[in-house]
């Protein structure tokens, strides 16, 4: 419910504690570990690539009318007087050539607004 509610960023290295992913790697690592596990994945049979994700696809992914009822909540909160209201403090407080600001601490502003 933290997760949820807080509207926080969280670091790699807390990510992985949490278990949303399996590592955090280091940006001057990053490009290089990638290339090397893409390489080696291009090596695996297509047909078992795709069974695999095939499978974790159909565990892991909510079905289509999960999917269209979050999104069509997402809008109907979205168009709330609340929402608005928060939307016009943003406006004024962070205006279009601030809010980059806003964007990188969206979680701690909005409960401000």
């Amino acid at each position: 419910m933290e997760v949820v509610l807080s509207g926080d960023d969280y670091s790699g290295e807390l990510a992985a504690q949490y278990g949303w992913i399996n590592r955090a790697i280091a940006d001057a690592t990053l490009d290089t570990f990638v290339g090397d596990l893409a390489r080696r994945i291009a090596k695996f049979p297509a047909s078992g690539l795709r069974a695999i994700k095939t499978s974790i696809a159909n565990i892991s992914l909510p079905d289509e009318h999960a999917i269209r009822a979050d999104g069509a909540k997402f809008l109907e909160l979205m168009n709330t007087e609340e929402a608005k209201s928060r939307r016009a403090a943003r406006d004024e407080r962070y205006p279009e050539d601030a809010r980059a600001e806003w964007e990188m601490n969206y979680g701690r502003i909005i409960g401000e607004l």
